[in-house]
Order: structure tokens, then C-alpha cells, then sequence
């Protein structure tokens, strides 16, 4: 497991060279967390770099790439263990029995 440091990552996605090569890292991490269950970025360090990647996207949202793991929720775009998707969340508002 790699440990980015704080600035490093919160500082990641400055360019969109950068922004690419943070998202790769990004889906890296997510696909290796979610495969085998250890991720080449620990906890910390993957949410201050999705959060860099995030401000980057909304800086410059015309060229946000239409895969990005930011928009994918915690999931973070890697396919659950197992395989099979999460499930909806429960509407809310509304009388479920």
C-alpha cells in the first residue's frame, strides 16, 4: 500500500496531464481495493486525492472525463467483491412494506 502524502495529493490534479494520471491512479486504487481487498493507496490518501481530482472537474468541467470515479459515489467505479452491483438505495418518503 502507498501512502501519498497530503500535499501531493491534494495538490494532484493541477493540470490535465496530472488530472489524467490522478484519475488512473484513482482507478488503480479502486480496482485493486475492490479485486483482491488491498489497495495501492491507503483510506486518506485516495479521498484527498479523489477530492483534488473533484475540484479539478469543477474548475474545468468541459473536459471532466466521462469515466471519472468521482462521479461513481463511494464505490469509487470498482465492481463490488463478488461482482454483483450494490443495490438502489430505499426511496425515501415513501412507505415501504
Amino acid at each position: 500500500m502507498t501512502t501519498l502524502p497530503a500535499a501531493q495529493a491534494l495538490s494532484a490534479a493541477s493540470s490535465r496531464t496530472e488530472y489524467e494520471a490522478a484519475l488512473q491512479l484513482l482507478r488503480d486504487a479502486s480496482r485493486t481495493y475492490y479485486g483482491d481487498g488491498d489497495s495501492v493507496l491507503d483510506d486518506v490518501s485516495y479521498d484527498q486525492l479523489r477530492r483534488s481530482v473533484q475540484a479539478w472537474e469543477q474548475e474545468h468541467p468541459a473536459e471532466v472525463s466521462p469515466d471519472s470515479p468521482t462521479g461513481l459515489g463511494g464505490r469509487g467505479g470498482g465492481p463490488r467483491r463478488g461482482g454483483a452491483a450494490p443495490p438502489p438505495p430505499p426511496s425515501r418518503g415513501k412507505a415501504v412494506f
